[in-house]
């Protein structure tokens, strides 16, 4: 699936997949029944050992020699988006609050050990996060960990130890759809090897589980499963799931399988995007076409398609807006002329209200927001530091909308 067609125009690449629809008779493993009893692969004395491999999903930490401006070294006040800035930095489990002019406002520090008590685990930092209007947080840690609520004074109000990583979604009712990773064998695909099946999973706003449903069995019992190309290992993060995204309300005029509900998924390990539809439990709809390992990948209110393509001009990444229905790119950052960026893993992207894009370079440790015509009005380099004095990755930095409250901001804290 990785390479197919990868000698193709990213359109006849993207008509290809769409064609697949009429593979209906094309032979496909089986869904699997997710299992409790440990199956023959799982008592291999290095089961163990490949299962905590796969469940730190392990990433580099810094790649930019530290010593350069850090900070906010580019701003144009008049011409920036409204709104405070929720940080997510590599350094620490931490969530910063930031203006656009780079004053740290509140902050939210949480050690997975605590959230977790007991668990052995190294994640070590934050990979997404959400401020609610009382100052509380919700934040996922790195790796395949879970998800904790934090009041504004840090202390914990619950948390999930699902194995939820990378991304959530808060829905209007309160409820969190996020990724969840359960490393297991699965039959179908290997006997004894190892797979980190992802699952799409819906919590009430407690976080205790209400479903889930599997993306690897989404996938397999849909009219896509052919494409998943022979050549692409059966065990390990066979998909490597990394944003999720429920659709609302879904403009007029997009193909028949947007619907409300769907949640839209990228999954890096086939450079592919996906829609499930949650109530049957298959994929109903996938594009692919010249973007790579992708990430960040969300439906606009235009009806077009947002993501941060990692690797489609190899070493160089870009922001795409996709046509739904040709996969084609109606705008692309950086066009011509403009300088390039790259983040070989991680990367976010965010639409925002006035039409500019803020971007979030992670590997580099970089942000900044472009306009439409690709002029950078708003650039953050990360300040905090990892390894030997290397400028610690930037797993997000999200604009906040500008009528959040924050009266809370300053407000001491009992004992504090």
């Amino acid at each position: 699936m990785g390479d197919l067609g990868s000698d193709l125009p990213g359109v006849i690449r993207t008509a290809v997949l769409a064609a697949a629809v009429s593979c209906l008779g094309c032979p496909a493993p089986p869904p699997h029944a997710e299992h409790s009893e440990p199956v023959a692969g799982e008592s291999d004395p290095s089961f163990s050992e490949k299962a905590a491999q796969l469940r730190t999903l392990g990433y580099l930490g810094g790649t930019t020699p530290s010593g350069g401006p850090a900070g906010v070294v580019g701003h144009l006040p008049g011409r920036t988006a409204p709104g405070l800035n929720l940080v997510v930095s590599g350094h620490g489990p931490e969530l910063t609050l930031m203006s656009t002019a780079g004053e740290t406002l509140h902050a939210w520090k949480r050690d997975v050990g605590e959230a977790f008590p007991g668990r052995d685990h190294k994640a070590r930092f934050f990979r997404r996060g959400h401020v609610f209007p009382d100052g509380d947080v919700l934040a996922v840690y790195a790796q395949v960990t879970g998800l904790v609520r934090l009041d504004r004074c840090s202390n914990v109000v619950w948390a999930a130890d699902n194995g939820a990583h990378h991304d959530f979604q808060i829905q209007p009712n309160g409820e969190i759809v996020t990724l969840v990773g359960v490393v297991h064998v699965v039959p179908a695909l290997h006997p004894r090897e190892p797979v980190l099946e992802d699952f799409v999973v819906v919590l009430d706003p407690s976080g205790e589980e209400l479903r889930r449903v599997s993306v690897l069995d989404a996938w397999l019992r849909s009219d896509y499963a052919a494409l998943w190309d022979e050549s692409l290992p059966r065990h390990g993060d066979v998909f490597h799931t990394n944003s999720v995204f429920v659709l609302r309300d879904v403009p007029e005029g997009l193909p028949d399988a947007f619907r409300p509900g769907r949640v839209l998924v990228s999954i890096r390990q086939l450079s592919t995007l996906a829609l499930i539809d949650l109530d049957s439990e298959t994929v109903v709809w996938a594009l692919t076409g010249t973007f790579r390992a992708q990430h960040s990948a969300q439906l606009l209110d235009s009806g077009r398609i947002l993501l941060f393509d990692n690797a489609g001009l190899d070493e160089q990444s870009r922001i795409l807006e996709l046509d739904a229905h040709s996969g084609e790119p109606v705008w692309t950052y950086p066009g011509p002329g403009h300088s390039s960026f790259f983040s070989a893993t991680r990367g976010q992207v965010q639409r925002l209200p006035n039409g500019d894009t803020l971007v979030v370079e992670t590997n580099p440790g970089r942000a900044f927001e472009v306009s439409r015509s690709g002029e950078t009005v708003w650039e953050y380099v990360n300040p905090q530091k990892t390894g030997k004095e290397l400028v610690a990755p930037l797993l997000d930095v999200l604009r906040l909308p500008p009528d959040l409250p924050a009266d809370w901001v300053g407000e001491p804290c009992p004992g504090a």
